[in-house]
């Protein structure tokens, strides 16, 4: 849709603005706030994104990737609040997108509100440093992890660190494109200093850090919405029930479940980093010694998102209501048992790991229970679960590039 549409004009009301709809976070958000009675504009750099042919996106609109063509991807904002006649709420779904929204927030809020913090905040979370430093400084515990600034810093780093251990960098964007992987598994510190050297060869500040041993059940998440005086005012709480890749990768398959402790260290460290909007904590419990480690912080929305509204805290919405100063009743997410599935991710994955032990047929098909929505596929929404599995279909067909 072009921007000058008229159907930017006539928008009764503030519409909210999604950037970055590829994928499932994406995704839910358009359908959490649509189903929610918001207008909402879906923007993304590619065309074929699947959440620009949703049912709830008002106009589905291509923009500039804010990541790789800044000066570009504001100018275009710029355009698009002045034909709105009303200021558009921001939601944003990836990390390279926040820096820049959050470095030029007085921009943007010429014509957007923005539910997030500022860069002086962001720019120590974006930085997995910065973020252990504070759970360090409150007492939150963290896996062995250290952040080499030279070779020589590395080698020494690799004998103080326990194995398997797992060499990722401090601030990731594009180091899985580039590598193919979130991070290298190395088994002795020879190994450990070889991935360093990879990714210290292309720029990134590498990180070392033990490798906390058990399943992927044991890697819980905090996710809320709080506020500018750090109030939280939506929240839900979950673990990870199967992930894709099985050790290091994002959910496709996530439960609800009751852990207030998981949400008490998440609110502390929040607080303790001045963060306030819509974000997601990861914790892993250690089987040796029982305690919930820091995993990451990501100061923006999340993958599986979506069932926190389907378990009574709409975090998107929450975070509408809050900004536009409607003073929305703080809530909790307490339908416990609710799970989410990447239905098409399960499928292709789950038989390579039958077949290599790493999953039993019963404990797939039991994973499957209590499954109340498909972070893609959607009877209600069905246009980009159909474009997502046609996309598929062809990368298949047209074999490897």
């Amino acid at each position: 849709m072009r921007l000058d549409s008229e159907i930017l004009r006539v928008i009764d009301g503030p519409a909210a603005v999604v950037i970055g709809v590829s994928w499932a976070n994406g995704l839910g958000l358009l359908r959490s706030l649509g189903q929610s009675g918001v207008a909402v504009l879906a923007l993304d750099p590619n065309p074929d994104a699947i959440g620009l042919c949703s049912r709830y996106a008002i106009a589905a609109l291509v923009c500039p990737d804010a990541g790789e063509q800044e000066s570009d991807f504001l100018d275009f904002m710029d355009q698009l609040g002045e034909r709105l006649r009303h200021p558009g709420v921001l939601f944003l779904t990836r990390d390279q997108d926040v820096s820049t929204a959050s470095r030029n927030q007085a921009r943007l809020e010429q014509h957007f509100l923005v539910p997030f913090a500022r860069w002086e905040v962001l720019g120590r979370i974006v930085d997995k440093q910065g973020q252990y430093a504070v759970a360090k400084e409150i007492g939150v515990p963290l896996p062995v992890t250290r952040f080499p600034q030279s070779e020589e810093d590395a080698a020494e780093s690799a004998r103080s660190v326990p194995y398997p251990a797992i060499l990722k960098p401090a601030y990731h964007v594009k180091f899985s494109q580039r590598f193919g992987v979130k991070g290298f598994v190395a088994n002795d510190p020879n190994e450990a200093l070889d991935h360093y050297r990879r990714g210290a060869a292309q720029g990134y500040q590498m990180m070392i850090q033990e490798i906390i041993p058990g399943e992927e059940h044991r890697l819980y998440s905090y996710g809320s919405y709080l506020n500018r005086e750090h109030v939280p005012l939506a929240e839900f709480t979950g673990r990870k029930l199967r992930q894709y890749p099985r050790v290091f990768g994002t959910c496709r398959l996530g439960e609800s479940c009751a852990a207030p402790e998981v949400a008490e260290l998440g609110r502390r460290m929040l607080r303790a980093l001045g963060f306030w909007g819509i974000s997601h904590v990861e914790f892993k419990l250690d089987p040796r010694d029982n305690l919930l480690k820091l995993m990451e912080v990501n100061a923006r929305n999340y993958q599986w998102q979506h069932l926190a509204t389907l378990c009574g805290a709409n975090l998107a919405h929450v975070a509408y209501q809050d900004v536009l100063g409607q003073n929305p009743t703080p809530v909790q997410a307490t339908a416990y048992g609710k799970r989410w599935v990447l239905a098409a991710t399960d499928l292709m994955v789950a038989p390579r790991e039958m077949l290599r032990g790493q999953l039993s047929l019963r404990n797939w098909l039991s994973g499957w229970r209590g499954v109340s929505v498909d972070g893609i596929l959607s009877w209600h929404d069905p246009r980009p679960g159909w474009r997502y599995l046609r996309g598929q279909v062809l990368r298949r067909l047209r074999g490897p590039s």
